[in-house]
């Protein structure tokens, strides 16, 4: 409106409707990375949880034993716990590699485009801890008591 009233302007050109699509393209795109990252989510937590029972099954004569000479349960846990936290930092660290080679081949060829943080890349790992550590205790919560029965 501030330019419209200018004396010196033939005509002004405010794409109005433009940006407002422009805007709904963009919500859209911000919900899209909201599913696509929750599904990804419970992908890892899935495939962790899985790997574990796998595991815990490959060695569920150990694991009797264990309970018959009267290992504690977090003694039993512990190594699994273990194993899903180093597969997420494991899968982190790839994934991290990986971004960091496209963000270096798209920033040399059209500039401008900057790796994450280290905020962002430790809450990148620290997520991927939690859902290792979440898939680990859900498989362990179940598979453990079949065993013990």
């Amino acid at each position: 409106s501030e330019v419209g009233s200018w004396e010196e302007r033939d005509e002004v050109s405010f794409g109005g409707s433009w940006i407002c699509q422009l805007d709904k393209l963009s919500r859209r795109l911000v919900w899209l990375n909201l599913f696509v990252g929750l599904a990804v989510a419970l992908a890892v937590v899935a495939v962790v949880a899985n790997t574990i029972k796998l595991t815990v099954l490959a060695k569920r004569d150990m694991i009797v034993i264990l309970m018959m000479v009267g290992a504690s349960e977090w003694f039993i846990r512990m190594p699994f716990l273990y194993e899903g936290v180093l597969q997420t930092l494991g899968a982190s660290a790839v994934s991290l590699l990986i971004l960091y080679a496209v963000t270096v081949t798209v920033s040399d060829r059209f500039g401008g485009v900057h790796f994450l943080s280290p905020v962002e890349t430790l809450a990148f790992v620290g997520i991927g801890v939690f859902l290792g550590l979440m898939g680990s205790w859900l498989a362990l919560r179940q598979i453990l008591k079949e065993i013990a029965l």
